[in-house]
């Protein structure tokens, strides 16, 4: 066996969702916003995305969540400007309800929409146990939380925040470095660099699983980190798209101010997601918000969504 460099398969959902930011991070997990922060949602435009949703399953995870946070979250962080990296998905989300939650590519027409479309597949108990067992095996649990960095300055690192024997582990690495099989077994060596991007290979498709993991649906977040910026550009051919701010707290005071004050950032739940949830399905990346018909100013939205216990603007900007 030998390494290799393999592309990640989040790296095509993360350019994705840089392409439908106007303004835009990524990092370790946050707890949720306090209640000075107003709410938000999203809903997907494409009609690419499955029908159904997935809600609040009944079966949840056999380890107890942490801070109410998601049971596994896998990310990346890497040395660009916070508002480059503001609007990118995680690569993978597991609820405390045990719902695996990524950004999956689909389909979509220029300019793209406003915000990103997620998936969720419910897993079982045994789903959630065999997913540590597998940690485990490749040697990720224990002593050890960092498997290297990437060879290339300025690349991406992985972070793998799970729940394990009750407690939350944290674990680092290159999440493209794996083995090339030329004869089975093709297992990287426990507690190997390789075995880092070998377990973020298999979270990033979890079909192996099988009966333990349910097919995807549509996932509607419970919350939503969105960023104020400067209005997008608008198209010499399409035309300037206007849509009216949902929320009760005015678009121009919304958040607190980030960025050397240049956006504000704020994250929403609950009701104020519903709204914004309907607001954004109708809009487009393109799109210019006012607070009302009869106002000029105009504002563009970085749209984050995400699962109960984050928070964007905390982790991106520490605001909140």
């Amino acid at each position: 066996m030998r390494s290799t460099a393999r592309l990640s398969v989040v790296v095509l959902a993360a350019l994705l969702a840089a392409c439908t930011a106007p303004v835009g991070g990524s990092g370790a997990p946050a707890s949720p916003s306090s209640s000075a922060a107003p709410s938000s949602s999203a809903a997907p435009s494409s009609s690419a995305a499955p029908s159904a949703s997935v809600g609040s399953p009944s079966a949840g995870p056999s380890s107890s969540p942490v801070a109410q946070g998601p049971w596994l979250r896998a990310w990346t962080t890497q040395a660009l400007p916070p508002l480059d990296v503001f609007g990118l998905t995680d690569a993978l989300v597991i609820t405390a309800q045990g719902v695996a939650v990524d950004a999956p590519a689909f389909p979509t027409t220029y300019p793209g929409p406003a915000a990103r479309w997620l998936g969720g597949r419910q897993l079982t108990p045994v789903g959630l146990e065999r997913i540590v067992a597998r940690a485990k095996a490749l040697g990720l649990i224990g002593a050890k939380t960092d498997f290297g960095s990437p060879d290339q300055p300025g690349a991406a690192t992985g972070h793998i925040a799970l729940t394990a024997d009750g407690r939350s582990v944290e674990i680092t690495g290159n999440p493209n470095l794996t083995i090339e099989c030329i004869k089975a077994p093709c297992d990287a060596a426990a507690g190997s660099p390789e075995a880092f991007g070998q377990f973020w290979q298999e979270l990033a498709n979890l079909d192996w699983l099988g009966a333990d993991v349910a097919a995807q649906q549509s996932f509607d977040p419970p919350v939503y980190s969105v960023l104020v910026g400067q209005p997008p550009t608008p198209d010499s051919a399409l035309g300037a798209s206007l849509a009216t701010w949902p929320l009760a707290t005015p678009i121009a005071t919304f958040g607190a101010p980030v960025a050397n004050g240049t956006a504000r950032c704020g994250t929403v739940t609950g009701t104020d997601a519903d709204l914004l949830r309907a607001a954004l399905a109708k809009a487009n990346a393109l799109t210019q918000w006012v607070q009302s018909p009869s106002t000029n100013a105009t504002f563009g939205l970085t749209v984050r969504p995400l699962t109960d216990g984050q928070d964007a603007c905390r982790e991106v900007f520490g605001a909140g």
